[in-house]
Parts: C-alpha cells; sequence; structure tokens
C-alpha cells in the first residue's frame, strides 16, 4: 500500500478552487435575477406612462402596467431599505 504525502493538499486546493467557482457562479446568477426583477417592472412602468391616454383598444391597459409595475417594484424596494438600515 502506497500512501501519497501531497493527495490532501491538492483535494484541498481543487476543493478551494471549485468552492470560488461555485460563489462567482452564485453571485453571477443573483445579479441577472436581480437586473430582471428589476427590469421588468421598471419597464412596465415606462411603457404605460408613455401609452397613458394613446391606447385606442382599451384605454386601461397603460393604467394597468404603470400599476402593476408598481406592485411589483414595491418589494424590491422594501428589501433595499431593510437592508440599508441592517447595515447602519
Amino acid at each position: 500500500m502506497v500512501i501519497m504525502k501531497g493527495s490532501d493538499e491538492s483535494n484541498t486546493k481543487k476543493s478551494s478552487c471549485l468552492n470560488i467557482l461555485f460563489a462567482i457562479f452564485i453571485i453571477i446568477l443573483s445579479a441577472i435575477s436581480v437586473a430582471f426583477s428589476c427590469a421588468f417592472p421598471t419597464a412596465m412602468i415606462v411603457i404605460g406612462a408613455k401609452n397613458i391616454n394613446k391606447c385606442t383598444i382599451e384605454p386601461y391597459i397603460p393604467i394597468w402596467l404603470v400599476v402593476a409595475g408598481s406592485v411589483a417594484f414595491f418589494p424590491f424596494i422594501l428589501s433595499v431599505i431593510s437592508l440599508i438600515s441592517f447595515l447602519m
């Protein structure tokens, strides 16, 4: 039976490298999800506000877009406020 002395160090290095790559992946995934969770409500508010009196088929669609975008954006604003208050 042959015992390799350097195998524990190489396993530790591989494991720490994988942990770093996993952390980077999670950070990128979180940034993408935050961007999408802010982009869609913002787009709803902007499109609804630009077309507030221009929809001839159904005049309440732009109003619905503004209201729904505001409601969808509200939890994000609350989480940012709570994070800021937690850090202070």
